[in-house]
């Protein structure tokens, strides 16, 4: 059986919960910070003035799209919804960056248990299936079970889709999509992965790879030319998932906080949780976020200006889950959100580092933080995914 509700970054998605309860950030903040951009390393100290480097640009049409009651909306965070889509079961939206497709997943019937994977114009016209229901190969899946097409996310470029297909665990087989011609390529063999990010250069897909137990996994990256793959970290804990920093070279991972026996002795070459960097290239990872003893880090990106948002999850995997931000010179991370829900989908950083999320409690409301010091703008209820677009 697989692991479940440790994979925040796909498991989120999947319908496992990160839970609720307690802050107590304010005592357990630090006072020294590192800050790591790729391979490059800068000690903080409370005393130390660095001024972001923001590389967002000044002017983006920002839009949030979301999937909620079978439908697929587009929205001006403060302004009115555009349906983009009529259902009857239509799921996590993925905008081109050209800002010319959208990506969905759509279950044709209530009673189908294995969404395909479709393609519209950005308008929601033009609107057609791109890749039908097929099987998991994955060999702790049951024989033959229809795979669902799971998180699709398109290359920088725009020129492809990459995608997962799942029977429901924590994980997926990572498949690519021409979204013109609906050619599916997929590595041989089959890349079971718990999460994954494109790399910069559209070329590279940074992922975690899946395991049937709480056992030792790497990071590792998925060669979109070639489909070979090579661990960039191998032998973590990487439960919670991973990202690559918008300069398309720093792959940021979370290694989660498990039960298990001193480094060495339990098969984990890193075994210590906490916030990571590394280089998509590979190289020593690097912490880059407090030390969690005894909480627990949940999901991590670092934005445009190279600051980290993160979760954390206090009271050892009990408490209330609390989003992060921490940038460079800031004596202690900033906490702007302190209910955040990682269900049923986690945080989204958009170009110019405007956070949409989710809060904690039965309404699944959306949120979107303009700034860290100003009031979230409540986008809907009932959402169950989102996703940045032009």
């Amino acid at each position: 059986m697989r692991r479940i509700g440790l994979v925040v970054g796909a498991c989120a998605m999947l319908g496992i919960v990160a839970a609720a309860c307690s802050d107590d950030s304010e005592s357990s903040a630090p006072t020294t910070e590192t800050a790591t951009s790729g391979a490059e390393t800068t000690a903080v100290s409370p005393n130390t003035s660095v001024t972001p480097d923001s590389t967002a640009p000044s002017e983006v049409d920002e839009r949030l799209y979301y999937a909620k009651g079978g439908q697929i909306f587009v929205v001006d965070p403060g302004g009115d919804p555009t349906p983009l889509t009529d259902g009857p079961r239509d799921d996590q939206p993925a905008v081109s960056p050209d800002g010319k497709h959208l990506a969905f997943v759509r279950l044709a019937s209530t009673e189908d248990t294995g969404g395909e994977l479709w393609i519209a114009n950005a308008d929601g016209s033009d609107a057609k299936l791109l890749v039908p229901v097929g099987v998991s190969h994955d060999p702790a899946s049951s024989e033959g079970e229809p795979a669902a097409a799971f998180r699709p996310s398109w290359s920088p470029d725009s020129s492809t889709l990459a995608f997962m297909t799942t029977i429901g665990l924590d994980g997926g087989d990572l498949q690519l999509v021409d979204p013109g011609s609906g050619g599916v390529r997929s590595p041989d063999p089959t890349l079971w992965v718990s999460s994954y990010s494109w790399g910069g250069d559209s070329k590279s897909i940074a992922y975690v790879s899946g395991a049937n137990d709480v056992s030792p996994i790497d990071v590792g990256v998925l060669d979109t030319d070639s489909l070979d793959t090579h661990p960039i970290v191998e032998a973590t804990a990487a439960y919670g998932g991973v990202s690559v920093a918008p300069n398309g070279t720093e792959v940021i991972f979370v290694n989660s906080n498990l039960p298990l026996p001193p480094e060495g002795d339990s098969g984990f070459q890193l075994s210590k949780p906490g916030l990571y960097s590394v280089a998509i290239t590979g190289g020593d990872p690097k912490t880059v976020a407090p030390d969690p003893d005894p909480d627990d880090y949940r999901w991590g990106v670092r934005d445009s200006a190279k600051c980290l948002w993160y979760a954390r999850q206090f009271a050892e995997g009990t408490g209330q889950v609390l989003l992060h931000r921490l940038c460079a010179g800031d004596p202690e991370p900033a906490t702007p959100v302190t209910d955040l829900a990682l269900f049923p989908a986690v945080p989204a950083v958009s170009p110019s580092n405007e956070i949409a999320f989710l809060r904690e409690g039965a309404a699944q409301s959306l949120f979107v933080l303009p700034k860290p010091d100003a009031d979230p703008i409540l986008v809907a209820d009932g959402v169950t995914a989102f996703a940045w677009g032009q």
